[in-house]
């Protein structure tokens, strides 16, 4: 893959000419969309030792936990990087998603009620927001974020199905089918 893929190649060889924390970033972020995480976790690892206070270095190491199915070891990396950028979106993003991982519903409700008012009207925090309000029995709630997450990215498939799932639980199934 190292040899074969164009943007890991690309990513690689700048990081070769320049080991700086955005080019371990670049190359960390290749391997995760190459579904590669344990090389993706090694690139925010170096990222993080050449800045301390890299807080997109610690949210990428606790996504990855989230994915490898182990959110609760995620959650030191996102309260250190919540701590470093308390005001970033996708730091309370990825903290919200760990929560509710975990079954912790209002504590991720509330990371993505920050975020979305860090970055108001962003479809992929309106959409968290969404299904975390349905799993609450928020119905209502629940549809307008769905509805407001279509607004913002109309084409958006994890949308669609999470306001179908909300509706479907108000049994409407003209409005679910529609």
């Amino acid at each position: 893959m190292e040899a074969s893929n164009g943007a890991l190649v690309d990513a690689l060889g700048v990081l070769a000419a320049n080991p700086s924390v955005a080019n371990h970033h670049r190359v960390a972020e290749v391997y995760r969309r190459l579904g590669v995480l344990d090389r993706s976790f090694d690139h925010f690892e170096l990222a993080l030792a050449l800045d301390g206070r890299d807080a997109a270095a610690l949210d990428g190491m606790a996504r990855i936990w989230r994915d490898w199915g182990f959110p609760h070891l995620g959650l030191s990396a996102a309260y250190r990087a919540l701590y470093l950028a308390p005001n970033s979106p996708e730091v309370l993003t990825t903290l919200g998603t760990l929560l509710q991982a975990l079954g912790q519903w209002t504590a991720a409700q509330q990371m993505y009620e920050r975020a979305d008012s860090a970055a108001p009207g962003t479809a992929y925090i309106l959409n968290n927001l969404c299904y975390v309000l349905h799993l609450e029995g928020e119905r209502s709630r629940a549809e307008a974020a769905c509805r407001a997450a279509l607004a913002a990215d109309p084409h958006m498939p994890e949308a669609r199905n999470n306001l179908a799932v909300v509706l479907d639980a108000d049994a409407q199934s003209d409005r679910t089918r529609r």
